[in-house]
This record gives C-alpha cells, sequence and structure tokens, in this order.
C-alpha cells in the first residue's frame, strides 16, 4: 500500500495546506492541513500506512477522478457538515423520477445554499461529463453564452443574438444525459422559463423563493450546535470548547455570521470569548470587518439582515 509521499503539500491560505494520499492506483483522498494537522491527525500519522489515516479521519475515499470540464468557483476548504442534504440531493437525482431531473435548495440568505450546491458538485463530480455554474445574478446570458463559446456550439460567437445562443444550448442538453447545470441565487425563477433541459441531465438551484420551487424543494437551515462548532473548529484549527458554542448560539448558528467571525479571529488573533465581547459592546458594527477573508460568499451579513 502506498504511503503519503512527503512532497510539501499545497498552499490554500496562511497555515492551510492541500494534500493528496494515494492509497492505489485507483483511490486517493484529499486532506486539509490546518496548523499542522491533516483534518484531526498528527503530521506524525501522514507517514503510517494511508488506510490506518484513512480510518482514523473517516474520510470520505473518492476516486481520483479528473473532474470534468467546469466553470466552478474554487471548492471552499472550510466546508463542514450538511452530509444529509447532499446525500439527499444525490439520492433523488438517482431515483428515476422525470421530476427528480430539476432540485432546488430553499432557504434564508446566510444559510450557505450556495456553498451546499457547490460542495455537491465537487463531491459526485465523476456522476457528470460537463458541469456548469450559472450565477443568476449575473444574468443567464452570460453562462449560456460563455456555455456555447467553451463547447464550440453554433451561435457561439460574440456578436450571436441571445435566441440563437438559448436554442443551441437547448439542442445541446438534448443530445446530453450526464451534466450538471447549478443555477445560483436565482430569486426569481421566472428568469429561468423556457431555459432549462427538458428531459436531460441534472438542474440543481439555489434561492430564497421556497413558494414556488422549481422540481423537488430541499430547506436548508442554519447549523445544528455540532455542526456550528465542528464548524468553527475546522475554520479556527483549534477547538474552543463552551466558547466556541456561545459564539455559535449567539449568532444563531447562521453560517454566514459563523464564517465571518471565525475570519474576524483569525485575522485580527483573537479569540470565541474576545469576539463574544466585541458583539456584546458594538453589535453587528463588528462585522464591518475589512481584510478578513470569508469564503464562498456573496454578501456579509449586515448586507442580508
Amino acid at each position: 500500500m502506498p504511503r503519503y509521499s512527503g512532497k510539501p503539500p499545497e498552499m490554500i491560505d496562511g497555515d492551510i495546506f492541500r494534500v493528496i494520499v494515494p492509497l492505489d492506483d485507483e483511490y486517493s483522498f484529499e486532506a486539509n492541513i490546518t496548523n499542522g494537522i491533516i483534518n484531526g491527525v498528527t503530521k506524525s500519522d501522514a507517514n503510517k500506512d494511508a488506510t490506518s489515516v484513512t480510518n482514523k479521519m473517516l474520510v470520505r475515499i473518492r476516486k481520483n477522478y479528473a473532474i470534468p470540464p467546469n466553470n466552478l468557483p474554487d471548492r471552499n476548504p472550510h466546508f463542514t457538515g450538511r452530509d444529509a442534504i447532499l446525500e439527499d440531493i444525490h439520492r433523488q437525482f438517482h431515483n428515476g423520477q422525470a421530476v427528480s431531473l430539476r432540485q432546488s435548495v430553499a432557504g434564508l440568505g446566510g444559510v450557505g445554499k450556495t456553498q451546499a450546491a457547490l460542495e455537491y458538485a465537487y463531491r459526485y463530480a465523476e456522476d457528470y461529463d460537463d458541469i456548469w455554474w450559472v450565477n443568476a445574478e449575473s444574468g443567464l446570458q452570460e453562462a449560456y453564452r460563455a456555455f456555447a463559446k467553451n463547447k464550440g456550439l453554433p451561435a457561439s460567437a460574440d456578436n450571436a443574438d441571445w435566441p440563437a445562443v438559448l436554442n443551441a444550448v437547448k439542442s445541446w442538453f438534448d443530445q446530453h444525459t450526464r451534466f450538471l447545470f447549478i443555477f445560483d441565487k436565482v430569486e426569481d425563477l421566472g428568469l429561468l422559463s423556457g431555459c432549462l433541459p427538458r428531459n436531460s441531465g441534472h438542474v440543481l438551484i439555489t434561492t430564497r423563493n421556497a413558494l414556488s420551487p422549481v422540481g423537488k424543494s430541499l430547506d436548508l437551515n442554519v447549523f445544528l450546535p455540532e455542526e456550528a462548532t465542528a464548524f468553527l473548529k475546522e475554520r479556527l484549527g483549534r477547538n474552543e470548547g463552551e466558547d466556541a458554542l456561545k459564539l455559535a448560539e449567539r449568532l444563531g448558528y447562521l453560517p454566514l455570521a459563523l464564517d465571518q467571525a471565525a475570519a474576524y479571529i483569525l485575522a485580527n488573533r483573537c479569540n470565541c470569548a474576545q469576539y463574544l465581547e466585541l458583539l456584546a459592546d458594538h453589535g453587528l458594527k463588528t462585522f464591518d470587518q475589512r481584510g478578513a477573508k470569508v469564503y464562498g460568499y456573496g454578501n456579509t451579513i449586515d448586507n442580508i439582515t
């Protein structure tokens, strides 16, 4: 069984590094090193047989599969929890019912809909031959034109009119099946009318609009307490125990608020207890965190509340 080669891990951000540990010719797992810890395993453990490391970490072993053609945003290295809804999305997509070709993830702002959809795309990438990310806030036309150009479709020229681009992309939909299109931040679901695949591929939509879902709707709520503390432990690279739980409770277990708090704590070299004091003294002004890096959220807590 191959062992960890000891090659320098790829630096992601600051003290966070990514390393890929081979298991055999077909399988490997990807892990992050934060402050010398590989997802809870010390560096010394990484030199052991890869199988024992895997068992100790309880990480998901996945195929060492090159992600298919895509335009996905970078994967969030701190994504935590949400296993149940990701497994539910996957199960519904593969239950054989036509309605399951389209699913909506609905929830309030800041609960992590975008991050859940993104993690789904990476986690189940081997199910697809093509994955395309559509930021609805930028409009469908931009994303469809980019897709048409990427695939060399008719009407891929920069000056092609929108109906021609749309027809070309829909024709591509009709000729393919193993694709995933993610429509992120769709607030006006009417925007998608006439633009979705008819009877092929998978469509995943994130929206705050739970009243008129497209396809099967799945509600995404705030973190459970244990998810919130696990997130802070992963994000901060340390366990702050009861103080982390108190902070999570104070922030309503909202993923966006927790990510912003963790970013501030890391940028200012403080801890959860001190951040709680800042919240008590300054309230939402605490979230004015210039220079603190928040992963994957288009908004900040003060402009969604």
